[in-house]
Protein backbone atom coordinates (compact mmCIF):
# COMPACT_ATOMS: atom_id res chain seq x y z
CA UNK A 1 0.00 0.00 0.00
CA UNK A 2 1.23 3.57 -1.02
CA UNK A 3 2.38 5.97 1.54
CA UNK A 4 -0.38 8.47 1.08
CA UNK A 5 -2.92 5.49 1.83
CA UNK A 6 -1.66 4.98 4.81
CA UNK A 7 -1.52 8.50 5.70
CA UNK A 8 -5.05 8.52 4.72
CA UNK A 9 -5.79 5.74 6.91
CA UNK A 10 -4.25 7.01 10.10
CA UNK A 11 -5.96 10.46 9.85
CA UNK A 12 -9.14 8.17 9.35
CA UNK A 13 -8.60 6.41 12.40
CA UNK A 14 -7.49 9.92 14.64
CA UNK A 15 -11.02 11.32 13.78
CA UNK A 16 -12.83 8.25 14.38
CA UNK A 17 -10.78 8.23 17.13
CA UNK A 18 -11.76 11.52 17.81
CA UNK A 19 -15.44 11.35 17.41
CA UNK A 20 -15.67 8.28 19.80
CA UNK A 21 -14.24 10.04 21.87
CA UNK A 22 -16.56 12.99 21.86
CA UNK A 23 -19.66 10.55 21.93
CA UNK A 24 -18.33 8.61 25.05
CA UNK A 25 -17.41 11.69 27.18
CA UNK A 26 -21.10 12.60 26.32
CA UNK A 27 -22.85 10.09 27.57
CA UNK A 28 -20.78 9.48 30.53
CA UNK A 29 -20.52 13.50 31.79
CA UNK A 30 -24.53 12.94 31.34
CA UNK A 31 -24.32 9.99 34.05
CA UNK A 32 -22.58 11.98 36.33
CA UNK A 33 -24.22 15.48 36.03
CA UNK A 34 -27.77 14.38 36.19
CA UNK A 35 -26.61 11.97 39.39
CA UNK A 36 -24.83 15.04 40.89
CA UNK A 37 -27.88 17.48 39.96
CA UNK A 38 -30.16 14.45 41.64
CA UNK A 39 -27.54 15.20 44.63
CA UNK A 40 -27.63 18.84 45.28
CA UNK A 41 -31.21 18.79 45.13
CA UNK A 42 -31.68 15.90 47.82
CA UNK A 43 -28.57 16.17 49.78
CA UNK A 44 -28.64 11.94 48.82
CA UNK A 45 -28.43 8.99 46.61
CA UNK A 46 -29.79 5.70 46.07
CA UNK A 47 -26.66 2.81 45.86
CA UNK A 48 -27.25 2.47 42.27
CA UNK A 49 -27.21 6.24 41.87
CA UNK A 50 -23.70 6.19 43.53
CA UNK A 51 -22.11 3.45 41.38
CA UNK A 52 -23.45 5.04 38.35
CA UNK A 53 -21.60 8.38 39.09
CA UNK A 54 -18.12 6.49 39.85
CA UNK A 55 -18.85 4.43 36.51
CA UNK A 56 -19.37 7.45 34.60
CA UNK A 57 -16.19 9.32 35.95
CA UNK A 58 -13.77 6.78 35.48
CA UNK A 59 -14.86 5.87 32.35
CA UNK A 60 -14.58 9.64 31.27
CA UNK A 61 -11.22 9.92 32.71
CA UNK A 62 -10.26 6.82 31.10
CA UNK A 63 -11.40 8.25 27.58
CA UNK A 64 -10.02 11.90 28.30
CA UNK A 65 -6.44 10.03 29.40
CA UNK A 66 -6.48 7.74 26.49
CA UNK A 67 -7.42 10.10 23.77
CA UNK A 68 -4.66 12.75 25.14
CA UNK A 69 -1.95 10.36 25.11
CA UNK A 70 -2.37 9.07 21.42
CA UNK A 71 -2.74 12.58 20.44
CA UNK A 72 0.01 14.21 22.79
CA UNK A 73 2.16 11.30 21.46
CA UNK A 74 1.73 12.17 17.30
CA UNK A 75 1.34 15.17 16.91
CA UNK A 76 3.71 16.42 20.09
CA UNK A 77 5.64 13.39 19.92
CA UNK A 78 5.67 13.93 23.69
CA UNK A 79 7.85 10.56 24.78
CA UNK A 80 10.39 12.31 22.80
CA UNK A 81 10.28 15.43 24.06
CA UNK A 82 13.02 15.16 27.04
CA UNK A 83 10.52 18.56 28.68
CA UNK A 84 6.99 16.61 27.82
CA UNK A 85 8.43 12.79 28.94
CA UNK A 86 6.70 13.23 32.17
CA UNK A 87 3.61 14.62 30.89
CA UNK A 88 3.68 11.41 28.71
CA UNK A 89 4.46 9.05 31.54
CA UNK A 90 1.91 10.55 34.18
CA UNK A 91 -0.84 10.39 31.10
CA UNK A 92 -0.13 6.54 30.71
CA UNK A 93 -0.23 6.00 34.56
CA UNK A 94 -3.32 7.98 34.96
CA UNK A 95 -4.83 6.18 31.81
CA UNK A 96 -3.96 2.66 33.39
CA UNK A 97 -5.09 4.02 36.79
CA UNK A 98 -8.94 4.67 34.78
CA UNK A 99 -8.91 1.43 32.98
CA UNK A 100 -8.51 -0.30 35.92
CA UNK A 101 -10.70 1.61 37.78
CA UNK A 102 -13.71 1.40 35.16
CA UNK A 103 -13.00 -2.47 35.12
CA UNK A 104 -13.43 -2.43 38.57
CA UNK A 105 -16.25 -0.26 39.14
CA UNK A 106 -18.45 -2.31 36.58
CA UNK A 107 -17.97 -5.41 38.28
CA UNK A 108 -18.94 -3.64 41.46
CA UNK A 109 -22.14 -3.25 39.30
CA UNK A 110 -22.52 -6.93 38.49
CA UNK A 111 -22.07 -7.45 42.50
CA UNK A 112 -24.81 -4.74 43.28
CA UNK A 113 -26.97 -6.52 41.01
CA UNK A 114 -26.39 -10.07 42.54
CA UNK A 115 -26.91 -8.92 46.07
CA UNK A 116 -29.77 -6.81 45.44
CA UNK A 117 -32.35 -8.93 43.27
CA UNK A 118 -30.82 -12.36 44.28
CA UNK A 119 -33.11 -14.23 46.90
CA UNK A 120 -30.78 -16.85 48.40
CA UNK A 121 -31.07 -17.81 51.38
CA UNK A 122 -27.94 -18.79 53.22
CA UNK A 123 -27.15 -16.10 56.36
CA UNK A 124 -23.86 -15.13 54.72
CA UNK A 125 -25.85 -13.61 51.85
CA UNK A 126 -28.69 -12.60 53.77
CA UNK A 127 -26.82 -10.50 56.04
CA UNK A 128 -24.91 -9.13 53.15
CA UNK A 129 -28.03 -8.17 51.54
CA UNK A 130 -29.38 -6.21 54.35
CA UNK A 131 -25.32 -4.26 54.64
CA UNK A 132 -24.67 -3.70 51.35
CA UNK A 133 -25.70 0.20 51.43
CA UNK A 134 -23.07 0.06 54.80
CA UNK A 135 -20.60 -1.74 52.57
CA UNK A 136 -20.87 0.48 49.42
CA UNK A 137 -17.99 3.22 50.31
CA UNK A 138 -15.55 0.40 51.39
CA UNK A 139 -16.42 -1.68 48.60
CA UNK A 140 -15.95 1.55 46.28
CA UNK A 141 -12.62 2.29 47.43
CA UNK A 142 -11.59 -1.38 47.44
CA UNK A 143 -12.06 -1.21 44.10
CA UNK A 144 -10.32 1.98 43.80
CA UNK A 145 -6.90 -0.02 45.91
CA UNK A 146 -7.35 -3.18 43.24
CA UNK A 147 -6.89 -0.22 40.35
CA UNK A 148 -3.71 1.58 42.37
CA UNK A 149 -2.11 -1.98 43.11
CA UNK A 150 -2.65 -2.89 39.58
CA UNK A 151 -1.21 0.65 37.89
CA UNK A 152 1.61 0.15 40.57
CA UNK A 153 2.65 -3.08 39.12
CA UNK A 154 2.47 -1.92 35.57
CA UNK A 155 4.29 1.19 36.28
CA UNK A 156 7.32 -0.33 38.19
CA UNK A 157 7.61 -2.37 34.68
CA UNK A 158 11.38 -1.75 33.79
CA UNK A 159 11.66 1.91 32.66
CA UNK A 160 12.66 1.08 29.17
CA UNK A 161 9.11 -0.48 28.05
CA UNK A 162 7.18 2.20 26.80
CA UNK A 163 3.80 1.44 28.40
CA UNK A 164 0.84 -0.82 27.26
CA UNK A 165 -0.01 1.66 24.48
CA UNK A 166 2.93 1.34 22.78
CA UNK A 167 2.31 4.27 20.89
CA UNK A 168 5.57 6.64 20.71
CA UNK A 169 6.78 7.93 17.42
CA UNK A 170 9.34 5.10 17.13
CA UNK A 171 6.69 2.17 17.83
CA UNK A 172 4.58 3.38 15.24
CA UNK A 173 7.15 2.43 13.01
CA UNK A 174 9.60 0.01 14.39
CA UNK A 175 10.68 -1.81 17.55
CA UNK A 176 13.72 0.61 18.42
CA UNK A 177 13.42 0.49 22.58
CA UNK A 178 12.10 -3.58 23.43
CA UNK A 179 12.38 -6.61 22.77
CA UNK A 180 8.70 -7.90 21.63
CA UNK A 181 9.52 -10.75 24.36
CA UNK A 182 9.42 -7.85 26.89
CA UNK A 183 6.73 -5.84 25.35
CA UNK A 184 4.51 -8.72 25.24
CA UNK A 185 5.11 -9.82 28.84
CA UNK A 186 3.63 -6.21 29.36
CA UNK A 187 0.31 -6.73 28.07
CA UNK A 188 -0.16 -10.21 29.44
CA UNK A 189 0.16 -9.14 32.41
CA UNK A 190 -2.21 -6.25 32.11
CA UNK A 191 -4.85 -8.56 30.73
CA UNK A 192 -3.94 -10.91 33.24
CA UNK A 193 -4.95 -7.99 36.02
CA UNK A 194 -8.58 -7.95 34.68
CA UNK A 195 -9.33 -11.51 34.96
CA UNK A 196 -10.11 -11.34 38.41
CA UNK A 197 -12.61 -9.09 37.76
CA UNK A 198 -13.93 -10.89 35.17
CA UNK A 199 -14.41 -14.09 37.12
CA UNK A 200 -16.24 -12.29 39.57
CA UNK A 201 -18.24 -10.99 36.94
CA UNK A 202 -19.37 -14.01 35.66
CA UNK A 203 -19.67 -15.37 38.85
CA UNK A 204 -22.19 -12.75 39.62
CA UNK A 205 -24.01 -13.26 37.03
CA UNK A 206 -24.38 -16.90 37.28
CA UNK A 207 -25.55 -16.86 40.47
CA UNK A 208 -28.14 -14.00 39.11
CA UNK A 209 -29.17 -16.34 36.73
CA UNK A 210 -29.82 -19.42 38.97
CA UNK A 211 -31.70 -17.12 41.30
CA UNK A 212 -34.01 -16.05 38.46
CA UNK A 213 -34.52 -19.83 37.34
CA UNK A 214 -35.95 -20.87 41.10
CA UNK A 215 -37.58 -17.63 41.06
CA UNK A 216 -39.80 -18.49 38.02
CA UNK A 217 -39.88 -22.08 39.22
CA UNK A 218 -41.38 -20.77 42.71
CA UNK A 219 -43.72 -18.66 40.34
CA UNK A 220 -44.85 -21.35 38.38
CA UNK A 221 -45.38 -24.02 41.45
CA UNK A 222 -47.70 -21.44 43.34
CA UNK A 223 -49.64 -19.81 40.36
CA UNK A 224 -48.65 -16.46 41.74
CA UNK A 225 -47.90 -13.30 39.49
CA UNK A 226 -44.79 -11.56 40.46
CA UNK A 227 -44.84 -7.67 39.74
CA UNK A 228 -41.51 -6.93 40.41
CA UNK A 229 -39.99 -9.59 37.55
CA UNK A 230 -39.30 -6.37 35.11
CA UNK A 231 -36.36 -5.46 37.62
CA UNK A 232 -35.20 -8.96 37.12
CA UNK A 233 -35.13 -9.21 33.29
CA UNK A 234 -33.57 -5.14 33.39
CA UNK A 235 -30.75 -6.18 35.68
CA UNK A 236 -29.90 -9.94 33.56
CA UNK A 237 -30.00 -7.84 30.43
CA UNK A 238 -27.42 -5.27 31.64
CA UNK A 239 -25.22 -8.23 33.15
CA UNK A 240 -25.24 -10.55 29.87
CA UNK A 241 -24.76 -7.18 27.84
CA UNK A 242 -22.01 -6.35 30.36
CA UNK A 243 -20.33 -9.49 30.10
CA UNK A 244 -20.53 -10.08 26.22
CA UNK A 245 -18.66 -6.61 25.73
CA UNK A 246 -15.85 -7.04 28.36
CA UNK A 247 -15.76 -10.51 26.91
CA UNK A 248 -14.88 -8.74 23.53
CA UNK A 249 -12.86 -5.98 25.48
CA UNK A 250 -10.21 -8.47 26.94
CA UNK A 251 -10.23 -10.72 24.01
CA UNK A 252 -9.42 -7.62 21.91
CA UNK A 253 -6.20 -7.12 24.11
CA UNK A 254 -5.46 -10.58 23.03
CA UNK A 255 -6.09 -10.62 19.59
CA UNK A 256 -4.29 -7.09 19.35
CA UNK A 257 -1.47 -7.85 20.49
CA UNK A 258 0.67 -9.00 17.29
CA UNK A 259 -0.22 -5.18 16.32
CA UNK A 260 0.38 -3.37 19.63
CA UNK A 261 3.44 -1.60 18.91
CA UNK A 262 2.52 -0.19 15.14
CA UNK A 263 0.38 2.06 13.58
CA UNK A 264 -3.12 0.11 14.08
CA UNK A 265 -2.76 0.67 17.65
CA UNK A 266 -5.10 3.70 16.90
CA UNK A 267 -7.46 1.12 15.78
CA UNK A 268 -7.08 -0.88 19.07
CA UNK A 269 -7.75 2.26 21.39
CA UNK A 270 -10.52 2.61 19.09
CA UNK A 271 -12.01 -0.82 19.85
CA UNK A 272 -10.94 -0.64 23.72
CA UNK A 273 -13.22 2.72 23.93
CA UNK A 274 -16.15 1.22 22.46
CA UNK A 275 -17.21 -1.01 25.76
CA UNK A 276 -17.77 1.72 28.03
CA UNK A 277 -19.27 3.86 25.21
CA UNK A 278 -21.45 1.14 24.71
CA UNK A 279 -22.13 -0.25 28.44
CA UNK A 280 -22.68 3.48 29.52
CA UNK A 281 -25.55 4.00 26.93
CA UNK A 282 -27.36 0.72 27.99
CA UNK A 283 -27.11 1.72 31.65
CA UNK A 284 -28.56 5.14 30.11
CA UNK A 285 -31.37 3.32 28.53
CA UNK A 286 -32.27 0.56 31.62
CA UNK A 287 -32.52 2.98 33.85
CA UNK A 288 -35.53 5.11 34.64
CA UNK A 289 -34.35 8.60 36.23
CA UNK A 290 -31.48 8.50 33.49
CA UNK A 291 -33.76 7.62 31.25
CA UNK A 292 -36.58 9.97 31.67
CA UNK A 293 -33.92 12.88 32.04
CA UNK A 294 -31.95 11.76 28.65
CA UNK A 295 -35.85 11.66 26.97
CA UNK A 296 -36.47 15.67 28.87
CA UNK A 297 -32.83 16.46 26.94
CA UNK A 298 -33.98 15.17 23.84
CA UNK A 299 -37.70 16.69 23.41
CA UNK A 300 -36.27 20.19 24.41
CA UNK A 301 -33.29 19.99 22.22
CA UNK A 302 -35.70 19.00 19.50
CA UNK A 303 -38.03 21.65 20.14
CA UNK A 304 -35.40 24.44 19.92
CA UNK A 305 -34.25 22.83 17.04
CA UNK A 306 -37.61 23.09 15.49
CA UNK A 307 -38.33 26.39 16.63
CA UNK A 308 -35.29 28.01 15.11
CA UNK A 309 -36.17 25.91 11.82
CA UNK A 310 -39.52 27.96 11.75
CA UNK A 311 -38.23 31.31 12.89
CA UNK A 312 -35.85 31.14 9.50
CA UNK A 313 -37.99 29.87 7.91
CA UNK A 314 -40.50 32.95 8.52
CA UNK A 315 -38.00 35.55 8.14
CA UNK A 316 -37.25 33.73 4.49
CA UNK A 317 -40.65 34.33 2.97
CA UNK A 318 -41.44 37.53 1.67
CA UNK A 319 -44.46 39.56 3.22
Amino acid sequence: MADGEWVAIGWALLVLLGTSFLAGAAINIFIVAVNLADWLKRRQLSDLDKVLTCIGVSRLGLQITTTMTVYGVIFFQMDLLYEARTVSEALRSLELFFNYSSTWVTTLLSFFYLVKIANFHHPAFVLLKERISQLLTALVISCLVFALVNTLLLTLWPPHINGLLGNSTHDLHENVTASQSDRRVFVYLFVAGKLLPFAISAVSLTLLLVSLSLHIRQMRDSSHSSPNLDKYYTAIKSMIFCFLIYSMHIGIGFAGLPYSFSMNIIWIQIMKNLFPTLHSLFLIVGTVKLRRQFWRITQRAANCFSRGSSMELTETIPP
